[in-house]
């Protein structure tokens, strides 16, 4: 059987951050990701499974970097309560926004949400230039 948690190789070139670290980078850690195994044993690779617990907690205390993984991740059994998580946590930034949006199973209530941040964010832009 394949290790879920062995780091991803997307982070090869870097100092290949575990999942912890991302969390811990959003403030994660105070909200008890190092209590979640899934969460604090490592990155879970771009071509390995992940149930839908790890995908979870990922969603709920993962660092915006740890949710763009699970998201890209084609095998990550990723609940739509889960999804709707990372939209609300982390839907204004455009890598997270563009990956969920790429999603065939993405549900239509979040991707109107996704649409209306980006809205919002786009008027914000054009009165702040004006």
């Amino acid at each position: 059987m394949r290790n879920l948690f062995a780091p991803s190789n997307r982070w090869a070139p870097f100092s290949a951050p575990s999942a912890a670290d991302l969390a811990i980078a959003d403030g994660g850690a105070a909200a008890g990701a190092a209590g979640i195994p899934c969460v604090g044993a490592g990155a879970p690779a771009l071509d390995e499974a992940v149930e839908f617990a790890c995908s979870s907690a990922i969603a709920e205390v993962g660092a915006a970097e740890a949710c763009l993984i699970a998201i890209e991740n084609p095998y990550a059994d990723i609940a739509p309560s889960s999804i709707d998580r990372i939209v609300e946590r982390f839907g204004h930034l455009g890598a997270i926004r563009e990956a969920l949006l790429a999603r065939t199973d993405l549900s239509l209530a979040a991707r109107q949400a996704l649409v209306r941040q980006l809205s919002s964010k786009l008027a914000d832009f054009v009165a702040g230039r004006a």
